[in-house]
């Protein structure tokens, strides 16, 4: 890449300010923070769980549950982390070091996107990256903001427009931004590879492009498979359109295959391993109805649509409309969370915004008014849940002092075995102590509702003693840990009870075998 602009110097102060100021208040309540740092905290805290399982065992395993479990999961962000972690880093910090990858990934990814689309126009280029990267459909801010509609509505509002919110996910979901960059840096080394071998320019050269575009793609599938299965389609669709060569068809199979081994990966797990068996079945969710994706989608397609035209014999014209199309053919057919599949669609949008608002010949003014109304509400907004969600009980962002200390301890100096909590608290178990806990992640944990029910008539002191002490002895837990605020378990749980320790408002109850 050249060097940046002064407007793309603005995107990176932009962009480094979302990512970085809400992490200082988080870090400034003072409070130990469990690594979470996004709206649903329990994501990452299965991710830091990944991380602590990596430092302890190499491959991670599902902690969430106290089930038999296999340590077979590898991850490009996760297992190296866990060495981190091995070596003395925190779990927090050894995920955090990320943030600063994902970002320059994901504005070199963009600007470079932006750049081969939009030649020679720096302002333009800048405007086609904010878009991709910091716009959210001010139709869905509105309604938001409004607060119409059902719960279900308004939650599907929310998700829809946040995959299409790239910049959303630089609070916790690091994979899902460094994947995204990836995307435009794939298709852009194919471009390259492709030209080279047209050309011969360069002997060898060729192969270095589509290698290079293969370890993207595999790297962006295996980070987030949705990217993957995108970057399949949108390989497919090249291979498919007149005009390549045999020998330019067969190259394609490079990064295809980069992109096809980690989805293979992924569906072997989900055959193979209980744990992820369940989780792909749990995350068969349904797809929002049609009119919430066109208010999430409407505001950037209406003059992307101007911005069409025929893309020749120009590979990267080509994955331009090939991107749209295949990520809405994923969020059709892919049964898991369907709307992961249009993370970074506003990567394409934008360009074509950019070149439809130009067709319209608009004054400048009118299109910074524009660019100002695509980000700023939608970013307010994002920006109140994300306050909602360090204010929320269910969202488990801090520990009390006593929590992280009752958490140490188990680590450390509790006997063998699982561990029994509360929800939240039991969401940052596996990650702060390396053990398995009986309940935590939704996805994750068999019968998660039910359990969690269950676990909180226990911590709330609404079983009778002899039920308490049947129910902790059936989940298989060795060390029971009462949050701030939950009842003494002691006269419940009786003689079950080897020893008591007391962390402040937090307690550490050591079961006998």
């Amino acid at each position: 890449m050249t060097r940046l602009s002064r407007w793309d110097w603005g995107l990176l102060v932009a962009l480094a300010a979302w990512t970085f100021v809400p992490l200082a208040f988080l870090l400034a309540d003072g409070r130990p923070l469990t690594g979470a740092d996004g709206v649903i905290g329990a994501d990452q805290l299965q991710y830091l769980a990944w991380i602590r399982d990596a430092a302890d065992h190499g491959l991670a395993a599902n902690l969430f549950d106290l089930a038999p479990r296999t340590h077979d999961f590898a991850h490009p962000m996760f297992t190296p982390s866990g060495g981190l972690v091995a070596l003395g880093v925190s779990v927090q910090l050894a995920y955090l070091l990320w943030k600063p990858v994902a970002l320059a990934v994901l504005l070199i990814g963009a600007l470079a996107w932006a750049r081969r689309l939009l030649p020679a126009r720096p302002r333009a280029q800048a405007a086609a990256a904010a878009l991709g990267l910091l716009s959210f459909s001010p139709l869905t801010a509105l309604a938001l903001w409004a607060g119409g509609g059902t719960d279900t509505e308004r939650a599907d509002l929310l998700t829809t427009a946040s995959e299409g919110f790239t910049a959303a996910s630089l609070w916790g979901y690091l994979p899902t931004i460094v994947a995204i960059g990836l995307m435009p840096l794939t298709l852009l080394a194919i471009d390259r590879g492709l030209a080279e071998m047209r050309g011969r320019a360069r002997d060898g050269d060729a192969g270095q492009y589509l290698a290079a575009a293969a370890i993207c793609g595999g790297l962006a599938s295996w980070l987030h498979p949705w990217q993957g299965v995108t970057l399949v389609l949108i390989v497919a669709g090249l291979a498919a359109f007149p005009g390549p060569s045999p020998r330019a068809r067969i190259a394609l199979a490079i990064p295809a295959a980069g992109s096809l081994a980690p989805l293979a990966y992924y569906w072997v797990l989900s055959r193979a391993d209980g744990a992820w068996e369940l989780a792909a079945r749990v995350n068969e969710v349904g797809r929002p109805p049609l009119w919430i994706v066109l208010a999430a989608l409407l505001p950037l397609a209406v003059p992307a649509v101007y911005g069409l035209r025929r893309p020749g014999d120009d590979l990267v014209e080509r994955a331009l409309v090939l991107w749209l199309a295949a990520s809405l053919a994923s969020y059709a057919f892919v049964p898991a969370f369907p709307t992961h599949a249009l993370g970074g669609i506003a990567l394409p949008l934008g360009v074509l915004a950019v070149r439809g608002w130009d067709r319209l010949r608009a004054p400048a003014w009118a299109g910074a008014a524009a660019l100002t109304l695509m980000v700023f509400p939608g970013a307010a907004y994002v920006a109140r849940e994300l306050d909602r969600a360090a204010d929320s009980p269910v969202q488990q962002l801090w520990l009390s002092d006593g929590e992280a200390r009752a958490l140490r301890h188990v680590r450390a100096d509790a006997p063998p075995g699982g561990v029994l909590a509360p929800f939240p608290l039991a969401a940052a178990v596996p990650a702060h102590t390396g053990r398995p806990t009986w309940m935590g992640h939704a996805s994750w944990t068999p019968a998660f509702a039910q359990r969690a029910r269950e676990a909180h008539a226990l911590f709330d002191g609404r079983m009778a003693p002899a039920l308490a002490r049947a129910f902790v002895r059936d989940t298989g837990a060795r060390v029971v840990v009462s949050e701030c605020g939950g009842a003494d378990l002691g006269a419940l749980l009786g003689p079950s009870v080897a020893a008591t320790r007391r962390f402040g408002c937090a307690t550490v109850y050591e079961l006998r075998r």
